[in-house]
């Protein structure tokens, strides 16, 4: 089941269809909008400011590649209900993207008021959410989804949270028309990557990458402790081999032994021959220095 319902402040729903009609001649925009069932001008004007935004958002594969006009049908209302206000914004946008890209987003309600036209317009708060949010959780079957403004969420009291919890339903609280989308589609839109993902996956590459090295430090300090001292320090360099002898200091009781050094030079070698051995001379007693 896939339908598109919008939410009335006494708790009552009514579900959005679309038809998309060519333009007549005379109409500029490639996108326009109007609702067919009898409203207040403020129902229209939400509708019309929708179109412009899911225009702004969407691919260019899926934008009109002619002038249309979106027909927006509202089926359940009972005879004496009469649409007022701008908080059906939400739920004309997310019927719309629907139509045109093809894509059934699942059961579910929304309600909010887009703040203009923009593809990033901000989702409005509504009045009457609690009677809103218990009416749509009481209508719609399990599994399905309820999208309202972020600024309404402190509204949402935890009886009604449970309540939804129980039934299987989703409380969606959206700040933007585009995180609104995005959630909903999966669409290729240049720059649209879910920066909620991709948060996630680099804190949690960072903790592994933060544990592989706490790993490899215990593992040093580990093998430090463990590892015998080495009495013997042997310096190599060439063919000359030096060992070095470093003594514990002795106690009283122990004589101090000297530092030894041996050392085996093989590459010095030499012909010439020793030099000749002088006698001093003994300078006769009595006598000085001239």
């Amino acid at each position: 089941m896939s339908a598109i319902s919008i939410i009335f402040e006494s708790g009552k729903l009514a579900e959005v269809s679309v038809t998309l009609y060519k333009a007549p001649g005379d109409r500029s925009r490639l996108l326009d909008a109007y609702v067919t069932t009898e409203c207040e001008g403020a129902v229209t004007r939400s509708a019309r400011r929708a179109a412009e935004a899911v225009l702004g958002w969407l691919p260019e594969e899926y934008r009109p590649k002619e002038p249309m006009v979106a027909g927006f049908d509202l089926s359940g209302l009972s005879a004496d209900q009469t649409m007022t206000g701008e908080s059906g914004g939400l739920a004309f946008a997310i019927a719309l993207v629907a139509e045109l890209t093809g894509k059934a987003p699942g059961s579910l309600a929304a309600t909010g008021i887009l703040a203009n036209s923009g593809a990033h317009s901000e989702v409005m708060p509504v009045k009457a959410i609690g009677a809103k949010l218990n009416g749509a959780i009481g209508a719609l079957p399990s599994m399905s989804k309820i999208f309202f403004p972020e600024a309404n969420r402190k509204d949402c009291s935890e009886e009604i949270k449970l309540v939804a919890e129980r039934k299987g339903i989703t409380l969606e609280s959206v700040a933007t028309l585009d995180q609104t989308l995005t959630l909903l589609f999966d669409l290729k839109r240049p720059g649209s990557a879910k920066p909620t993902v991709t948060k996630s996956r680099t804190f949690m590459a960072g903790i592994a990458a933060a544990l592989v090295l706490l790993a490899i430090l215990a593992s040093i300090m580990s093998r430090r402790s463990e590892s015998p001292s080495l009495p013997d320090e042997i310096v190599s360099k060439g063919s000359v081999n030096i060992e070095v002898r470093e003594e514990v200091s002795p106690s009283v009781n122990q004589a101090e032994e000297p530092v030894t050094h041996q050392t085996d030079i093989s590459e010095e070698t030499t012909n010439e021959e020793p030099p000749p051995r002088v006698t001093p001379k003994t300078v006769p007693s009595g006598k000085g220095f001239d």
